[in-house]
């Protein structure tokens, strides 16, 4: 009896309802599978593989490939086997082959040496090996089917627009998975959103003078686009033109164009830099959200605001001119630059929004300037080098987690304009001495939890109540000071402060708190 070699490479696309069939699919003995189908494709979900020890002969194996594509339907499915003769001088091979259309291909070789050189764990890499040449349509079927499908980009379309046409009409290439090349004439004066959305193997395409505008989601997700002139006819470049280029590395924006859209180049990972024209007087959110490896750029004089998001997740970003011009910073737009090392704010900027320079680990300084009047949530949470920093007078309140995390903050001058201490506002600092101003009338829950090093603080007579947890851990404090104005003093105020003795008048509401808590007291 002849001794075989197998192998097997199934993977499937089947709705929800379709996992049934193949749960029914009853396994032949012959087969000599470990588990019942069904066990495979709860394991394996998707598809599985089998190479070790198995022996089937071609006839048994060919059954096995044909009742799996008819009962999963071959459109949905891709499946590739193969079986080798062992232990003869001359060893045959067959591959058995069904690749998303009606077909069932069974390819015999004489000599089994190129079988037993080929992966069957990478479907792309298995075809290539063994010389098979799909049809467009394999190709179509296969680029959809598997994200990193690239059989061989030589096997894509050329396309070339006739001279006349006018316009590429929305969507007109979207999704397309074959195309390469794009050739437009200069007849064309404009292109319709989504017109080459998601075609994942272009690589090169040309604009032609006369376009105005690259509009909203032109390009997104063209993954082997590597670089764009843009001509200097173009006054816009939409919402979300290039977002998720991921091989885009160089660009050139003429200075013909004066705004860049919400997420234009958001996901352009490869995107180093960027030279960003005068002409600009309009970058709105997420324009360069997670362009990881772009390092510095220069906002140019006009530009009146950074939106939202605008640089969140720049993680290599180390350098960034922001003009006088510039009067707001959105939320985050700086959040998770954690190689940007220092910034300078201009003046006439009124506010510093939510989360904007969160995760920013390398800056160790920041001027901010006296024209800011608001400091949102978590502004600086986590800037883990920053030392000192100075509030300017005007800003009201030190919002929620501003300064948490700050683990190197030293120092910090907070003026008599700010009214109350957010909750976890200093989390974490290691803050040796502060004061609290007598404009501040509220500490917020773990305003200073975790200041390890905080030895000294005094809390004018203006403060009202003390937050939950607001002292915790503040190991290093051996005495506080409470005033008459203190009303109220949160749970766990001062857990876990070993050292610390709280002084207040006999009678007041602090030494109660003390008594009830069982912190040493001492009257003044």
């Amino acid at each position: 009896m002849p001794e075989y070699k197998s192998r097997i490479n199934v993977r499937v696309r089947i709705d929800q309802q379709d996992w049934k069939k193949l749960a029914d699919i009853k396994t032949k003995e012959e087969w000599k599978l470990d588990e019942s189908v069904e066990e495979i494709f709860i394991i394996a979900r998707g598809g599985f593989i089998k190479t070790d020890d198995w022996s089937v002969d071609p006839k048994t194996l060919e059954d096995l490939v044909k009742t799996f594509a008819e009962i999963a339907g071959y459109e949905k499915c891709v499946i590739i086997a193969d079986v080798v003769e062992q232990n003869v001088e001359n060893p045959s091979g067959t591959s058995f082959l069904a690749l998303g259309n009606q077909n069932f291909i069974s390819i015999s070789y004489l000599n089994s040496d190129k079988l037993n050189e080929t992966n069957i764990s990478d479907v792309c890499e298995y075809l290539k090996q063994i010389d098979f040449e799909l049809s467009p349509n394999d190709i179509y079927y296969l680029r959809q089917n598997f994200d990193e499908f690239t059989y061989d980009d030589t096997n894509g379309i050329d396309v070339v627009i006739p001279e006349g046409r006018n316009e590429i009409i929305e969507r007109e290439f979207e999704g397309d998975i074959l195309v390469k090349s794009v050739v437009i004439p200069d007849s064309v004066k404009s292109i319709g959103p989504r017109a080459f959305y998601d075609c994942p193997i272009l690589n090169k395409v040309n604009i032609p003078h006369g376009i105005t505008e690259i509009g909203w989601f032109v390009f997104h997700g063209c993954k082997n686009l590597k670089e764009m002139v843009i001509p200097d006819s173009v006054k816009r470049i939409g919402d979300c033109a290039f977002y998720d280029c991921k091989n885009l590395e160089e660009i050139v924006i003429p200075d013909s164009v004066e705004s860049i859209g919400d997420g234009a180049f958001r996901g352009c990972i490869n995107l180093k830099e960027i030279d960003i024209p005068n002409s600009i007087k309009s970058i709105e959110e997420c324009a360069f959200l997670e362009c990881i490896n772009l390092k510095e750029i220069t906002i140019p004089y006009g530009v009146p605001s950074i939106g939202e998001l605008t640089f969140y997740g720049c993680r290599n970003l180390k350098e960034i001119v922001i003009p006088d011009s510039v009067k707001s910073i959105g939320e985050q737009a700086f959040w998770g630059c954690k190689n940007l090392k220092e910034i300078t704010i201009p003046y006439g900027v009124p506010s510093i929004g939510k989360s904007t320079f969160r995760g920013c680990k390398k800056l160790k300084e920041i001027v901010i300037p006296d024209s800011v009047k608001s400091i949102g949530e978590c502004a600086f949470f986590d800037c883990i080098n920053l030392k000192e920093i100075t509030i300017p007078y005007g800003v009201p309140s030190i919002s929620e987690s501003t300064f948490s995390g700050c683990e190197k903050l030293k120092e910090i001058v907070i003026p008599d304009s700010v009214k109350s201490i957010g909750d976890q506002a200093f989390w974490g600092c290691v803050i040796k001495e502060i004061v609290i101003p007598d404009s501040i009338e509220s500490i917020g829950d773990g305003a200073f939890s975790e200041c390890k090093y905080l030895k000294e603080i005094v809390i004018s007579d203006s403060v009202k109540s003390i937050g939950d947890y607001a002292f915790y851990r503040c190991k290093d404090l051996k005495e506080i000071v409470i005033p008459d104005s203190v009303k109220n003093i949160g749970d766990s105020a001062f857990e876990d402060c070993e050292n610390l003795t709280i002084r207040a008048h006999k009678g007041s509401y602090a030494e109660q708190y003390t008594l009830e808590n069982d912190i040493p007291f001492e009257e003044i």
